[in-house]
């Protein structure tokens, strides 16, 4: 279970808010000498140098330290228009951006498809048996109406669903990169967050959020229950990477 969170400063986030950024159909491809390239060796060694000795800041600058390394050896490309508008959460007072990765887990998003399309389909079309409800540990009948506790869903799935192996799951997998609607839990972290082209200070995970984030939030004055800047959403942008050139 990962969930990575991406701290970026250096005034983007202000400088995002304060100069509208605008969408073209160009990426950011990866070709060779050219200042579009998904690293900017340049910009990444010119960024930002934290001269913290503890634990954590040592931790930091590895994680830091292996972002370059990989975006130096594999050349990935970054999808910076998903990444600003979709991904990046500003921190309007703090001049602080904050990119997020879910968790590479499953999350509570099978359990609201089940509630919003699938029980409703086989409950109109008569296809749960009457004692259904037994079988799931329910009193009454089973109504697609009711959102009921988790462990219920998961008896469902258990009972109904067909069981699939795991490479169908890889073919669906490969298909959704191939149709462009790859699942947010398996994406790749280019894809969502665009590491190579942005120059994050600080990286953060699940596994020692607490610590982290507290390290963080303390570097940058940040309250310790800080809430989260509206997510900026634009979708008629034209040169939408001039503010980081």
């Amino acid at each position: 279970m990962l969930l990575v969170v991406l701290f970026l400063t250096h005034n983007i986030g202000h400088n995002i808010m304060k100069n509208p950024l605008h969408h073209t159909e160009r990426e950011v491809q990866p070709q060779a000498n050219s200042s579009e390239t998904p690293l900017d060796e340049n910009r990444l060694e010119q960024g930002y140098h934290d001269e913290d000795e503890s634990e954590i800041g040592r931790t930091m600058k590895e994680r830091r330290e292996r972002i370059k390394s990989v975006c130096k050896k594999y050349q990935p490309y970054n999808n910076v228009r998903n990444t600003l508008t979709f991904r990046d959460y500003y921190f309007h007072n703090f001049d602080i951006t904050v990119c997020l990765i879910a968790k590479r887990t499953a999350g509570a998003s099978w359990q609201q498809l089940i509630y919003s399309f699938w029980v409703p389909v086989l409950h109109t079309n008569h296809m749960l048996p009457p004692d259904f409800h037994q079988r799931l540990g329910l009193e009454k009948p089973f109504d697609p109406k009711i959102m009921y506790d988790v462990h219920v869903y998961q008896k469902l799935r258990a009972i109904l669903m067909p069981k699939i192996s795991f490479a169908q799951f890889i073919r669906h997998v490969v298909a959704t990169f191939e149709i462009n609607k790859a699942d947010a839990h398996w994406k790749d972290y280019t894809s969502e967050c665009s590491p190579c082209y942005f120059d994050y200070q600080y990286v953060t995970k699940l596994e020692y959020m607490t610590q982290e984030l507290d390290y963080v939030f303390k570097k940058f004055g940040i309250p310790s229950d800080p809430e989260f800047a509206y997510n900026t959403k634009r979708s008629t942008l034209t040169d939408f990477t001039s503010d980081y050139e």
